[in-house]
Formats: structure tokens, C-alpha cells, sequence
């Protein structure tokens, strides 16, 4: 149980505190429990220890927008993809802070990365397309589903899309 894997990682603590492995496993634990800002103080030990742990400073982003935090996670999801400028996932999250941020020009930005990076991802870009859509361009937002159609190799999600695109311009 949870509580148990703490206290022995309490006692590990004692042992040796020079180990940022122990202060991430404990951020884990913290994350299992939804204490986030428990968990950010334990990782952000682990990146005092272990400043090019890029794993570190995405794990700090999600704390944050699990926190709804967006400014902060969008800062921690920036520093991981110093680590790894090819993460789509990053950058997914990063266009995600930038919408709840306000930011439509860092969210565009962000998202046209991660399109590059994860162009067959369905979830992404529909909901890189929606935004688009959100902001009155519909043609672009069609566009966008359109390469993501070429991308895909599974007739069945080609067809779900195309039926996507269909009702996108219907209701534009």
C-alpha cells in the first residue's frame, strides 16, 4: 500500500539524501494520492540533484496542470523540450497551457509543432482542428483534417475523419 512504500521510502531518506531516484519515487507516491504540490517539492529536489532529468521537469509540468496551474506547467513543459525538442506530447500540453492562458499565438504555435511531430495522432490534431475551428477558421481547420487523413493508415479512422470534416463544414 501507499502509505507503506512511503515510510520505507522515508527511511531510504535517512540513509542517503543525495539520491533524486528516492525524491521522485516519493513525488509518485504523492501523485497516486492527488497531493500535487507535495509532489512538485519532491521533484523540484530531484531537479536541484539532477538538473538534466528532462522526465523531472515534465513530471512538474503535469503536477501543475493537474493543479491548474497552466502558467507554471507551461514554463516546466518548456524546459523539458529543451531536453527533447521532439516530444509531441509537450507540445500538446504546452498548446493546452496556452489556451487556458489566453495565449492563441503560443497554442497555434505549439500545436503546429506537435502536428509535425505526431501528424497520424487522432486525438491531437482534431483537437489542434477544433481549436482552429473555435477561432472561425473553418477552411484551415479542414485542412488540417485533411493531412491527418493522408496520414492514416486504418480505413475505419480515415473514414471516422472524413465524417468529421463533413460535419465541420456543415456547421460552419
Amino acid at each position: 500500500d501507499i502509505e507503506n512504500a512511503q515510510q520505507n521510502i522515508n527511511k531510504a531518506l535517512i540513509l542517503d539524501k543525495n539520491m533524486p531516484e528516492i525524491y521522485c519515487i516519493l513525488a509518485e507516491l504523492c501523485l497516486m494520492k492527488k497531493e500535487y504540490d507535495k509532489a512538485i517539492e519532491n521533484y523540484k529536489i530531484a531537479v536541484s540533484m539532477n538538473p538534466k532529468s528532462e522526465l523531472y521537469y515534465a513530471k512538474i509540468a503535469e503536477c501543475y496542470y493537474m493543479l491548474e496551474n497552466y502558467k507554471d506547467a507551461y514554463v516546466y513543459y518548456k524546459e523539458a523540450c529543451e531536453f527533447d525538442i521532439s516530444n509531441a506530447d509537450y507540445r500538446y500540453y504546452m498548446a493546452k497551457c496556452s489556451i487556458n492562458n489566453n495565449d492563441e499565438e503560443n497554442a497555434l504555435s505549439n500545436f503546429s509543432i506537435m502536428k509535425r511531430l505526431a501528424p497520424a495522432n487522432i486525438k491531437y490534431i482534431t483537437e489542434y482542428a477544433d481549436y482552429v475551428a473555435s477561432k472561425g477558421k473553418i477552411n484551415r481547420a479542414v485542412s488540417i483534417l485533411n493531412s491527418l487523413v493522408k496520414e492514416l493508415n486504418n480505413t475505419e479512422e480515415k473514414e471516422k475523419v472524413k465524417k468529421y470534416i463533413k460535419n465541420l463544414k456543415k456547421g460552419s
